[in-house]
């Protein structure tokens, strides 16, 4: 009876813990539209590969964002390259931009359909993106800025 309460407990722990990560991972911005957070543990036969976690933002001015926050190994290995390009004659007018977004490499992407992403590396085994339809450059690097600094 007394293995049964410690194992109940431990489990009690562990699920009310999982959820901590998350919230703090992608936080309420004051003065946004804070979405609900949702999160999928990536998992293989060889154990856990990580967390992807997405939440979906609307700022003060009305741009709406769609969050993915990529935890663990699967973001291990990979680098953003440098690229300025814009192949509008060839590819219907997308363009991708190099920046800098509160200290960490990353990648402005435009497509005219799709509207912009941008995606910024934050360590070695964190890589955060926000997409949006509707938002422009300016208002996707201002909000990276602001998501980035909350996340520190």
């Amino acid at each position: 009876m007394k293995m049964r309460k410690i194992i109940a407990a431990a489990a009690a722990t562990a699920l009310l813990s999982a959820g901590a990560p998350a919230a703090a991972a992608l936080p309420d911005i004051e003065g946004w539209r804070n979405g609900e957070i949702r999160e999928t543990k990536l998992e293989a036969i060889s154990g856990s590969k990580g967390t992807w976690t997405e939440r979906d933002y609307r700022t003060s001015g009305g741009a709406r964002l769609h969050a993915v926050l990529m935890q663990g190994a699967g973001p291990k290995g990979w680098e953003i390259t440098q690229t300025n390009a814009e192949d509008g004659e060839i590819s219907g007018g997308e363009s991708a931009e190099n920046l800098t977004i509160a200290g960490r490499p990353a990648l402005l992407e435009f497509r005219p359909v799709l509207g912009r992403s941008i995606t910024v590396k934050l360590d070695a085994e964190n890589v955060l993106t926000l997409e949006s339809k509707n938002a422009e450059k300016e208002e996707i690097i201002a909000a990276a800025e602001i998501i980035v600094k909350k996340m520190r």
